[in-house]
């Protein structure tokens, strides 16, 4: 019987994703147009596999699936080609490279130097003269023309590009007054200031004044409101001033934690973006953490640049603020509640909107903030849960347990303690099995499972040894009424056999009395004879 091969495709942007069986010389391109098929996508033709391990790579169409290793097929996207051909020019000799724009420009170099022969790590790829991001790809640094794209010596470039086009340094004058920012679109509030930025220099500096001469520890930062017309005329000197220098403020953090807040809430849309709110909500309904936080990793990853940098700079400064907790009163759960309807709110502007998003806003902002490092600084982190495996049968003795099968894989959800204090040993452990039943089992029942993830033929294998078990408690519990109805039949026969004897013995008693009275009445009527007898 061959081999199956079982593969899991991915859509960007979505929680959604198709499982499609194939065999090991199953072409690529084949398998393309069996999943297009299933997900109703037209054209297959332009459509590929990309892996996104590592710096990602795309399944060569006319390979066949046994041409790579199993384990890199666990994790795949279908996604729309695009490739392009581009000229680079080495040492005075033209090369033609084909070059798909949505793949990190990194594997792009790595395919020039294996065209060119080129020495690794000293050329880059260059827009006029600055160095293009390796970590980005020519979509999302949104570089349509890439006849202006140059393979150069690294040290011949002077400047890293960022994601979006880069905004003009203005000519610097004293207080002349320039467009406001408050209200405005974000990208608006770049540059503002003595040189060019991917964050507002609003936030910069306000974060920057928080975090200086220990106002960070200040009680209640964020959440104690600061004076309403010192914030309004900070509010208009950054309106109408190009630079506007707070460092020296004598003016309490709460102003500016305030003016913070308020630039926030006055953005025209939130900072991450009425396009993505959907998407959110579909992250927050995911119930498994480490599919949770993959796929919002990947969500804030895909905001637009501005966006992205400044919530990653507002994610480290709430952490920072979270970290004097024990003085200021501020930890992240309080963060999340002040902070999160300025970051994320739905488009739609009701009140049954502003209640359902509460708790969105709350639980997207908090793994935001508590797990920036992992979301923005590459700190990479185990969310995984943790497992068990049955070791022992246990049949439930009470209402709210579940059965322990030998080999069974269980999800520990909470760990209940021993009376005696935290260090006492775990006794019952709330579970749920691979079929989503929850309920508590005997910790010593079970053996913990180190990095382990459910894979699908686990939960096929759990569903038939279940199936099986399942097969043979039915089995014991047809003899076990055979059983009770045999009994119940003996019951009622011997209860009959009771009736019998004491009816038998009813009737030897009414025989004996009747024989003792008709000796006496012989005795009375015939005493003679009854003398000479005896």
């Amino acid at each position: 019987m061959a081999v199956i091969f079982q593969l899991q495709v991915e859509f960007p942007f979505s929680i959604k994703s198709v499982v499609t069986k194939f065999t090991p010389t199953t072409l690529v391109r084949q398998s393309i147009k069996t999943i297009c098929t299933k997900s109703h996508k037209k054209d297959p033709e332009s459509f590929g596999i990309f892996c996104p391990d590592g710096d990602g790579f795309w399944l060569d169409d006319d390979c066949t699936l046994i041409s790579y290793n199993p384990w890199t097929l666990k994790k795949l996207e279908l996604k729309k080609k695009q490739t392009r051909t581009i000229t680079v020019i080495y040492r005075g000799k033209p090369y033609s490279i084909t070059v798909d724009e949505s793949v990190p420009i990194r594997q792009i170099i790595q395919n020039v130097i294996e065209q060119t022969s080129a020495p690794i790590e000293e050329h880059v790829l260059a827009l006029n003269g600055r160095t293009l991001s390796q970590d980005y790809s020519f979509e999302e640094l949104g570089i349509t023309d890439l006849s202006k794209v140059e393979f150069v010596y690294k040290k011949e470039t002077i400047a890293t590009l960022i994601k979006q086009p880069l905004v003009k340094k203005k000519s610097k004058k004293n207080d002349l007054p320039t467009n406001p920012i408050f209200g405005k679109p974000l990208v608006e509030a770049l540059g503002r200031g003595d040189e060019i930025l991917q964050i507002p220099v609003i936030m910069n500096k306000a974060i920057s004044f928080i975090e200086k001469n220990k106002r960070i520890e200040c009680e209640g930062i964020y959440r104690i409101p600061g004076s309403v017309n010192r914030i309004q005329q900070l509010k208009k000197e950054f309106d109408e001033k190009d630079a506007v220098d707070i460092s020296n403020v004598t003016k309490s953090v709460h102003d500016v934690a305030g003016l913070l807040k308020l630039y926030l809430r006055e953005l025209p849309e939130p900072l991450l973006t009425y396009d993505f709110y959907e998407i959110f909500v579909e992250i927050f309904s995911i119930n498994q953490i480490w599919v949770k936080m993959k796929r919002l990793k990947h969500l804030l990853h895909c905001l637009p640049t501005t966006n992205y940098e400044t919530v990653k700079l507002l994610s480290k400064h709430m952490k920072n603020v979270s970290l004097h907790s024990k003085k200021n009163q501020m930890g992240i759960d309080n963060l999340a509640v002040v902070i999160g309807p300025n970051l994320l709110r739905s488009p739609e502007d009701s009140y049954s909107a502003v209640v359902n998003d509460a708790s969105i806003q709350y639980t997207i902002c908090r793994y935001i903030f508590e797990e920036s490092d992992y979301l923005f600084f590459g700190i990479e982190k185990n969310f995984l849960p943790t497992f068990a495996k049955g070791a022992y049968e246990y049949q439930p003795q009470e209402e709210g347990e579940l059965f322990v099968h030998m080999g069974e894989i269980y999800e520990v959800v909470s760990q209940h303690l021993e009376e005696g204090g935290e260090n006492e040993d775990p006794r019952w452990w709330t579970v749920k099995n691979l079929q989503g039943e929850k309920g508590l089992i005997p910790s010593s029942y079970v053996e913990i499972l180190e990095n382990y993830v459910p894979k699908i033929e686990d939960i096929e294998e759990t569903k038939k040894k279940r199936g099986r078990v399942m097969g043979k408690l039915e089995s014991l519990r047809d003899q076990i009424d055979q059983l009770q109805r045999s009994i119940l039949s003996l019951k009622i026969n011997n209860e009959r056999i009771n009736n019998n004897c004491l009816e038998l013995k009813q009737t030897l008693n009414e025989q004996k009395e009747y024989r003792v009275e008709l000796e006496d009445y012989i005795k009375q009527q015939f005493p003679k004879e009854t003398e000479e007898f005896l």
